[in-house]
């Protein structure tokens, strides 16, 4: 024994002893492991507040900007259609660039407010709205401008079609956008009609605009994907505002993996047929879309077009 002179009382005593300074030392870096545990949480809440604020503000600026960014585009194209007429080429350059530019902000835009959208409820990834609930909520949030104009909203969803669940954010989104231009550009006194049905693997929505009238060469220009170009030659005095609200629509579906076309219904108006995955999307979903969206997006050359 190495302390015989020790009794069992000072043995237990100096153990003691011992147990309580290594508490103590425990105690100590358990509080430095709390500390530290309360920066991290503090620093993770304000990475997440300011995760939530360049959502917030990415989604905030892309809906306000596309309005006023449509106007400017619609200006341009009409002002290089009259430079034209009047054979004024150099001007028509400088505003050719611009209108380029625009575009080019424009094919941004779009895909960027519908993932602000996407990002901003990311519960809604694993707990889809069914179609019928997703409209029910689109008309009540649109219920004050069609009441200003006294415009109904007609529904008329298959029970398959109505109890499909899509993704919230991405289904809002895009209708939204949609119902947001022919709202805009609604007369008083007429209605629109919204009807759905499921066509395996996708939703079909079809929005039905007994006033929206485009033409021919608008509707081929729109469908067949011709938004890497500018405005057909012959439209350009006469744009059609709607016409680029459904760009907007078209960039943003095709960004979260769906896509929009347009048909004519001669006098009954126009049908916009929305293509929705029916199920939500996943991370590998989302991945593949952000792959696609960013191969999507305009190359840095400019897009060079005969203004002869």
């Amino acid at each position: 024994m190495s302390h015989p002179h020790l009794t069992p009382d000072e043995w237990l005593s100096r153990l003691e002893h011992q147990v309580l300074s290594a508490f103590r030392e425990l105690r100590g870096l358990y509080e430095q492991e709390r500390a530290r545990r309360e920066e991290l949480e503090h620093a993770y809440r304000r990475l997440r507040d300011l995760d939530e604020l360049k959502t917030s503000f990415i989604a905030r600026a892309g809906a306000e900007l596309r309005q006023p960014l449509g106007l400017v585009i619609g200006f341009l194209e009409a002002a290089l259609g009259h430079l034209k007429a009047r054979g004024d080429l150099e001007s028509a350059k400088m505003l050719q660039a611009a209108l380029r530019g625009a575009y080019r902000l424009l094919d941004y835009i779009a895909p960027l407010a519908a993932f602000a959208e996407l990002h901003r409820q990311p519960v809604a990834f694993v707990e889809p709205l069914p179609l019928e609930e997703l409209i029910q909520d689109l008309t009540r949030a649109h219920e004050p401008a069609m009441s200003g104009k006294n415009a109904g909203l007609r529904v008329h969803l298959s029970p398959e079609a109505a109890q499909t669940a899509v993704d919230g954010p991405y289904g809002s989104y895009i209708l939204r956008t949609l119902l947001d231009f022919l709202l805009a550009i609604h007369p008083e006194g007429e209605g629109i009609e919204i009807r759905g049905q499921v066509k395996e693997p996708v939703l079909l929505v079809e929005i039905i605009d007994p006033n929206l009238s485009l033409s021919q060469e608008i509707l081929a220009w729109l469908n067949e994907g011709a938004m890497e170009g500018l405005y057909p030659q012959h439209a350009r005095p006469h744009v059609n505002p709607a016409a680029l609200g459904l760009i907007i629509a078209k960039r943003a579906a095709q960004a979260l993996g769906g896509d929009l076309f347009i048909r004519s219904e001669g006098e009954q108006g126009t049908t916009l047929s929305v293509l929705l995955p029916a199920r939500p999307l996943g991370i590998e979903d989302q991945i593949s879309l952000l792959s696609q969206a960013l191969e999507r997006l305009p190359s840095q050359r400019p897009r060079e077009e005969n203004i002869e």
